[in-house]
């Protein structure tokens, strides 16, 4: 893990949330528009990263393969079973940019629901 990694993630989530919230609130701050900001991109960040560390992405071969067997004849031909397609079209994912990416996002999420607590 690289610490410089880590920061300029999260100083670019910081900053799309800021942009996030300028385009939706305004310069009107208050805990609970930042909060909910912030809440917005750590779920993304969080729920991408944890379908990429998870291999869950790959469900998306067998749906795409079953869609295109079933309608286009030289698909078929080209790929006559899930193996041979899901060998030619699988990609690995270097996994420590997204571990670094659940770090962040774990923290922007606690800060959200941290600044979501100020507001009760």
């Amino acid at each position: 893990m690289s610490k410089f990694r880590i920061v300029l993630i999260l100083l670019v989530a910081l900053v799309s949330s800021l942009g996030l919230h300028l385009s939706v609130y305004g310069f009107n701050f208050t805990y609970e528009s930042i909060s909910n900001c912030m809440f917005v991109f750590g779920i993304i960040m969080f729920l991408s990263s944890v379908v990429v560390l998870s291999g869950s992405y790959e469900i998306f071969h067998g749906i795409r393969y079953s869609l295109q067997a079933l309608y286009r004849k030289e698909f078929r031909s080209q790929y006559p079973t899930f193996l041979e397609y899901k060998t030619e079209k699988s990609v690995k994912y270097k996994t420590s940019i997204y571990l670094e990416i659940l770090i962040i996002a774990i923290i922007i999420l606690a800060v959200a629901i941290f600044l979501a607590s100020k507001v009760v």
